[in-house]
């Protein structure tokens, strides 16, 4: 297990290191600069990656196009995730430090990505 609680496979590494610098990728890009690069990885296993990194906090669905894609988390670019749509909204830097400072008064840290429900889940619930 990693760090942030998911394995590091080779297809974990293979996919991080096409996320690395990335502004964000579709699961099919990354799985088309793999087989581009020599990798021996399925689409499936693209998405399974995708999924792990995204709940462990390591990487984010961003919007490409019309379609979703993934870009690795980081302390410069901190979210708001929705928990049930996975939609992100950017954190202003004055919301981070306050955050960052509150939790570490609390003995607390606080990662890349806040969870909580969108607007538009909210009302559906």
């Amino acid at each position: 297990m990693g760090a942030r609680g998911f394995r590091r496979t080779a297809a974990s590494r293979a996919v991080l290191a096409v996320l690395q610098g990335s502004r964000g990728m579709t699961a099919r890009a990354i799985h088309d600069r793999l087989i581009a690069t020599g990798e021996t990885c399925d689409i499936v296993t693209v998405h399974r990656v995708l999924r792990r990194l995204s709940a462990a906090g390591v990487a984010y669905p961003v919007p490409c196009g019309s379609s979703v894609g993934y870009r690795l988390a980081g302390p410069q670019d901190p979210v708001l995730q929705c928990v049930r749509c996975g939609v992100t909204t950017p954190l202003s830097g004055a919301v981070t430090t306050a955050l960052a400072r509150e939790a570490d008064q609390a003995g607390f840290t606080v990662g890349p990505v806040v969870t909580g429900h969108c607007p538009d889940c909210r009302r559906r619930a």
